[in-house]
C-alpha cells in the first residue's frame, strides 16, 4: 500500500500541479486505496504515520531534498470542508469506520454462518466465571456468594427462571444465608436487574446517525471525526465557479497561513518586515489583503463597479464570513 501511494504521489508530479491540482490528486488517490484490506485489518500506527507523511509532503511540496513548511495542521486538513478543512480522509479514523461495519453486521446478521461460528449464546456462558454482565466476572465481584453457590460452573440460562410476568434471576446457594450476606445478594440482584433473557425474540438495532436507521461507513466516519465546530466561511471559499487553486488560496488566507513576511520570520528567515506594496507598514496577511493603501484602492474600485459599500472587518476570515 505504501509503495503504491508513493508511486501515485511522486514528488516530480508536484512540480507541475497547483495546490488545487494536488488536492484533487490526493483525494482521487485516497479513494483508490485498497479499502478491502482496511476493512479487515487494523492499520499499524507506524504505517499510518508513514502514509500520512507522504500525503502531507505531496500537498505542501516537501521531500528529501527540500523542506517546505506545512502551513496548516494535518488534523485541520482532515476535517470536512464545511468545518474549515480540506475533506481529506484521516486514515486511522477511516480504518475504524470500515471495521465498525463488522460490528453492525455481527449485531444484525443472526443467520450468518460466520456469526454462528464465533458467537456464543446464553446457554453456553457460565454464570459465575465468564464476563457477560460487566467487565468483571461475578466470581471476582462476589467471592463469598461464589463459594456458597450450588454449581460453580452453572450456565447463565440455568440461573434464569421464567414466569408469567417474564422471569427473574434465581441463583442457588448450598445453605441459608446469614443476615450479613443478604445485603451482598441484594447487590448481586441489583447488578443483574438490567439483564434479562428473552428466548425466541429477535432483536434489531437502529443506527441513529442515519435517518433510515441503517449503518453506513460515511456516517460512522463523520461521527468519529466530529469535533468542536468553529464558524468558517466554507460556502464563500469553495464555490463551483471559482478555480480550485483560487479557493485553496482563500482557504489559506482564512486560516491566516499565507507566507507573508511576518510568517517567514517565524520560520527563521532574517529579512526586514515591510509591505512590498506600500513600503510603510509591516507585512501581515490582513494588511496585505485588506488594509494596504494599494490594496484598499483596488477594493474601492471593485466595490464601486458593483455599487457596493463595504466596511472592512479586522481579518480576512471575518470578511469572508460577512
Amino acid at each position: 500500500m505504501e509503495e503504491r501511494l508513493r508511486k501515485r504521489l511522486s514528488l516530480w508530479k508536484r512540480q507541475y500541479l497547483s495546490k488545487g491540482g494536488c488536492l484533487t490528486l490526493l483525494k482521487s488517490t485516497l479513494s483508490s486505496l485498497p479499502t478491502y484490506f482496511l476493512s479487515i485489518f487494523v492499520i499499524p500506527k507506524k504505517v499510518c504515520t508513514r502514509l500520512e507523511k507522504i500525503l502531507r509532503d505531496f500537498l505542501w511540496g516537501s521531500g528529501a531534498l527540500e523542506n517546505k513548511p506545512h502551513l496548516v495542521s494535518w488534523k485541520v486538513i482532515c476535517t470536512a470542508k464545511k468545518d474549515g478543512g480540506l475533506g481529506i480522509r484521516n486514515l486511522a479514523i477511516f480504518n475504524k469506520a470500515l471495521l465498525g461495519k463488522w460490528l453492525w453486521r455481527f449485531a444484525n446478521e443472526n443467520e450468518s454462518l460466520w456469526k454462528q461460528i464465533i458467537s456464543r449464546d446464553d446457554t453456553r456462558v457460565k454464570f459465575w466465571k465468564d464476563l457477560w454482565c460487566d467487565n468483571q466476572s461475578l466470581e471476582e465481584a462476589f467471592p463469598t456468594l461464589f463459594n456458597l453457590s450450588v454449581n460453580k460452573d452453572s450456565w447463565v440460562a440455568k440461573a434464569w427462571e421464567e414466569n408469567e410476568v417474564g422471569g427473574s434471576w434465581a441463583p442457588r446457594f448450598n445453605r441459608h444465608l446469614n443476615d450479613w450476606q443478604v445485603g451482598e445478594v441484594e447487590s448481586l440482584l441489583g447488578k443483574l436487574l438490567p439483564m434479562t433473557i428473552r428466548r425466541g425474540v429477535n432483536y434489531s438495532l437502529r443506527w441513529k446517525e442515519n435517518k433510515n436507521g441503517t449503518f453506513s461507513v460515511k456516517s460512522f466516519y463523520s461521527s468519529l471525526s466530529r469535533g468542536i465546530k468553529t464558524p468558517f466561511p466554507a460556502r464563500t471559499i469553495w464555490t463551483p465557479w471559482v478555480p480550485i487553486r483560487a479557493s485553496f488560496f482563500g482557504w489559506e488566507a482564512a486560516w491566516s497561513r499565507l507566507l507573508t513576511t511576518d510568517r517567514l520570520k517565524r520560520f527563521g528567515w532574517s529579512i526586514p518586515n515591510r509591505c512590498f506594496l506600500c513600503k510603510n507598514e509591516e507585512e501581515t496577511i490582513d494588511h496585505l489583503l485588506l488594509f494596504c493603501e494599494e490594496t484598499r484602492m483596488l477594493w474601492l474600485l471593485i466595490l464601486s463597479l458593483f455599487g457596493v459599500q463595504w466596511v472592512m472587518h479586522s481579518s480576512v476570515k471575518k470578511n469572508l464570513l460577512g
